[in-house]
């Protein structure tokens, strides 16, 4: 299973987190382009519906919040 992510909308440190809080789940190899991510997921595991769509949702989460506290802390 592939997953891509853009860069306009994604942080490589939010791809990086979510790829380490769902490490348990699945086997999982992060490569950089210039566009932004490409996630490969193997040995998910398979009693978990919709496993991608919570991994994409979990990383949409993150590069958010992270963006969101890193706006904040350069407006103090």
């Amino acid at each position: 299973m592939t997953l891509q992510f853009s860069r306009s909308l994604y942080n490589q440190a939010a791809i990086d987190a979510t790829v380490e809080a769902f490490s348990e789940l699945a086997t999982f190899t992060v490569t950089v382009d210039e566009h932004g991510f490409v996630v490969e997921m193997s040995d998910v595991t398979p009693d978990i519906d919709d496993f991608e769509d919570h991994f994409a949702n979990h990383a949409l989460h993150l590069s958010i919040t992270m963006t969101r506290r890193a706006a904040e802390g350069a407006q103090q």
